[in-house]
């Protein structure tokens, strides 16, 4: 199992985005399984040091690899 620690700004845009129930149903995903297949988690490729996961199909959760087994979600934006 994955720790994963979530700011108060990631929750907070969750929040104001309204997808607050399928972020953190993601979440437990993130933390179960990384690799599970709705997340569709790899890296940023503009931005080194910087994954992301899928939300839904309008925003992705922006998470910094601490460790091998520690994640930070640290932001939600919409998807590009």
């Amino acid at each position: 199992m994955i720790n994963v620690e979530i700011t108060d700004n990631a929750i907070a845009k969750a929040a104001k985005y309204q997808v607050k129930k399928k972020f953190d149903k993601q979440i437990e995903f993130l933390r179960q399984n990384p690799r599970h297949n709705s997340l569709n988690f790899k890296p940023l490729e503009s931005v080194p040091g910087v994954w992301r996961f899928r939300v839904n199909k309008h925003y992705w959760g922006l998470v910094v690899k601490t460790d091998i087994n520690f994640l930070r979600v640290y932001d939600v934006i919409k998807h590009p």
